[in-house]
């Protein structure tokens, strides 16, 4: 479990800030495969979003999950926001602190992740497990994973905003389905006429 250590000058770090470290750590990790699973041990036995990531590139990362299976929980320091030039994704940017110091930054995109990211929101925390193209949770339930408790990190109200202008748009950028442009959908009465 990894505690979220906030203090005003980590909140209003940018989010170009956190790509001056190496290459490899400012670059996405790939989300392969997501779910949610329930340990009665760990909020109250809610429903916690997992996220199964491609760690074949970070072996710091790998690393620090197992070092969180066998220590206390550390500290990090974690924020949402879209990385520059990539406008239907939205990304976690969390600065892991102790035990080990690295960067990690999940970039979800939001065709196929909007629900993920809703649950992440809304629990105030996730499962990261390392993965590989094949993997689903089911054939890798055992492997470590490691919990970041993100709690309130001031972005619900924003989510809820982009949420809804994100789905204006998708639902504009599809038009009007099955009729053509210019006409008028005929209403049908309670009674079945016209």
């Amino acid at each position: 479990m990894v505690e979220a250590q906030h203090t005003p000058q980590m909140r209003r770090r940018r989010m170009k800030d956190f790509g001056r470290r190496s290459k490899r750590a400012a670059t996405p990790a790939r989300v392969i495969s997501d779910a949610r699973i329930a340990m009665g041990s760990v909020g109250d036995g809610q429903l916690i979003p997992l996220v199964i990531i491609d760690l074949e590139m970070r072996p710091d990362v790998v690393e620090m999950i197992r070092f969180h299976r066998h220590l206390s929980p550390g500290d990090y320091s974690g924020q949402w926001g879209q990385l520059p030039n990539h406008e239907d994704t939205f990304a976690l940017v969390l600065q892991f602190i102790r035990p080990v110091d690295l960067l990690l930054i999940l970039e979800f995109d939001l065709n196929e992740h909007m629900g993920l990211i809703d649950a992440i929101v809304s629990a105030g925390c996730l499962y990261i497990q390392g993965g590989t193209d094949v993997d689903r949770l089911s054939n890798i339930f055992d492997s470590p994973r490691v919990l970041v408790e993100l709690g309130d990190l001031g972005i619900k109200e924003i989510w809820e905003e982009m949420l809804r202008k994100y789905a204006r748009k998708r639902v504009q950028s599809k038009g009007s389905v099955g009729r053509k442009p210019g006409t008028r959908l005929k209403t049908l009465s309670a009674s079945g006429g016209r």
